[in-house]
């Protein structure tokens, strides 16, 4: 007796016929479901297959003959492979001191403990070479602002070589 006992389905669903999955009329079963549902995936077709019959680890052997069908293996394709990384600019790869190259961006608001604004703005330059940080406390994105804490930076660091930036509204008013 199953769980299913006292339900009013009929006697082919509470007791659906078991077949082993090395048999060939179980792999013939399969295939007329995997055509009946029009290529669908093993959810699928086990339940249109399990509506008449239980295969013993079906799961598994759905799968395995959906890895032998032709049209499911073209329609889905081969899995997207992301592009290989360009090679680093030569700037990136060069010995050198820290901050003699450096890119410049913009983070936050970071939540500061002050007592004028409960919020500002950080400022950070990071080597491209050393990957060494310099951070310094902004109080709005004005091109002043940036120049202002840019001079601090290169009275503390020196004068880099390159400068990178990917923000180009707050430092092109600053060129």
């Amino acid at each position: 007796m199953g769980r299913l006992s006292q339900t009013q389905l009929a006697a082919s669903a509470k007791y659906p016929n078991l077949l082993d999955n090395g048999h060939y009329i179980a792999s013939l079963f399969v295939r007329v479901s995997h055509k009946q549902v029009i290529h669908g995936g093993v959810k699928s077709i086990l339940t249109e297959v399990r509506s008449r019959f239980w295969i013993v680890q079906g799961r598994q052997f759905v799968r395995k003959l959906l890895y032998e069908c032709v049209v499911c293996r073209r329609l889905e394709g081969k899995p997207y492979v992301a592009p290989p990384p360009p090679p680093l600019p030569e700037f990136r790869v060069q010995e050198g001191p820290p901050f003699t190259y450096v890119g410049i961006d913009f983070v936050g608001p970071l939540y500061v403990k002050s007592l004028n604004s409960p919020q500002q703005n950080a400022w950070i330059c990071t080597c491209c070479v050393t990957r060494a940080i310099h951070l310094d406390l902004v109080p709005d994105l004005t091109a002043n602002a940036f120049l202002r804490s840019f001079k601090n930076f290169t009275a503390r660091r020196g004068r880099p070589s390159l400068v990178v930036s990917d923000n180009g509204r707050t430092f092109k008013p600053a060129a």
